[in-house]
């Protein structure tokens, strides 16, 4: 993984009764021993893990709405596609959004 994507982070929590293995991928150990000192929800909340759930939220709504597939095939076409798609599912959260104020 480290060769195809040198800047990219594992994120993903180890189980809670792994251990570090001299084997396994170094990230992994990483996060277990960061785990273990500073506690799973600390370590959530540093690697910025609930993040993620932001965007899987999204690409499943996109999903069910939309649909799985494009339905052109060549790549710009494809591009356009997406973008228009993408501001349709916008414009469906701004107007299911209420309009909320601060009361003092």
């Amino acid at each position: 993984m480290l060769a195809h994507s040198p800047k990219a982070d594992v994120v993903i929590p180890p189980a809670k009764n792994a251990v570090i293995n001299r084997r396994a991928h170094a990230l992994r150990n990483r996060n277990i021993a960061e785990i273990s000192a500073i506690g799973r929800m600390s370590w959530q909340k540093e690697r910025h893990y609930g993040q993620r759930n932001y965007s899987e939220l999204g690409i499943q709504r996109y999903k069910r709405i939309l649909g799985r597939a494009m339905h052109v095939r060549k790549m710009p076409n494809q591009e356009q596609e997406f973008m228009i798609r993408c501001g349709v599912i916008n414009k469906m959260t701004r107007i299911g959004m209420p309009d909320s104020f601060r009361v003092a």
